[in-house]
């Protein structure tokens, strides 16, 4: 008895020590993967605020941002709850139901990741459905705030952890591209990499010592030339 109770504890520290190392593993790859790819970390830190709800439907780099997400999840919650079927309402989930949604906007792109309840559950035409009322909900909350705002529109739909689909287009047309999340995401990363740095002008090399010259040395004074002597008085003529 004590030799299986010996065993059952050696088997659950080296699983817990394994598993220690698989974490460890993965963190580095992630941090090494986002230090390769300019916006991820930017974009990785945004995305899992919309995991669990903290008392705010929506979030936004600036104030505008955070109104259109306020929009979008409103209007996207209304038409989840009228044309589609209602989801477990006893089923546990980190959001409480609610649409978090995060906007990040700058002067050449929107961009719109929203959480949505239960999507796993969500048959795949009904993804495919839900997804079309995002994309035109999105483009209606982006003219209700910033009309006349031109630009590239991103969206996005996650459950738990995975995205259904990244979709993208102009503002005021249809999708242009439906991703797999892998491809969209990357595309996203670079809305949200920060601006390169200005190029630093290369410092100018000191110039080199040039040698030092002896002072010139003013010429001596000529003698002076003595004047000729003027004829003596009552000296005969030639």
């Amino acid at each position: 008895m004590l030799r299986l109770v010996l065993i059952t504890i050696a088997c659950c520290v080296a699983l817990a020590v394994l598993l220690g190392v698989v974490v460890t593993v993965g963190k580095a790859s992630r941090e090494r993967r986002e230090a390769q790819t300019p916006g991820m970390a930017e974009f990785n830190t945004v995305n899992s605020a919309i995991v669990a709800y903290k008392g705010d439907d929506a979030l936004g780099n600036d104030d505008d941002a955070k109104r259109i997400g306020t929009v979008f999840s409103r209007d996207l919650t209304a038409i989840r709850s009228a044309a589609f079927t209602a989801g477990d309402a006893h089923a546990v989930s980190m959001s409480e139901g609610h649409f978090i949604t995060y906007c990040h906007e700058t002067p050449g792109a929107v961009v719109i990741i929203c959480h949505v309840p239960q999507l796993r559950k969500f048959a795949g035409d009904a993804k495919a459905t839900l997804m079309q009322y995002a994309w035109r909900i999105a483009q209606g909350a982006v003219k209700s705030v910033a009309p006349g705002r031109s630009g590239r529109l991103y969206v996005g739909l996650r459950g738990i952890a995975l995205y259904y689909e990244i979709w993208s287009g102009p503002l005021d047309g249809p999708a242009q591209k439906k991703q797999e999340p892998k491809v969209g995401l990357t595309e996203i990363y670079t809305v949200f990499a920060p601006p390169a740095s200005a190029a630093k002008p290369e410092a100018t090399p000191p110039a080199e010592p040039r040698p030092a010259t002896a002072p010139a040395v003013a010429p001596e004074a000529a003698p002076a030339t003595p004047e000729a002597a003027p004829p003596a008085a009552g000296g005969t003529k030639p």
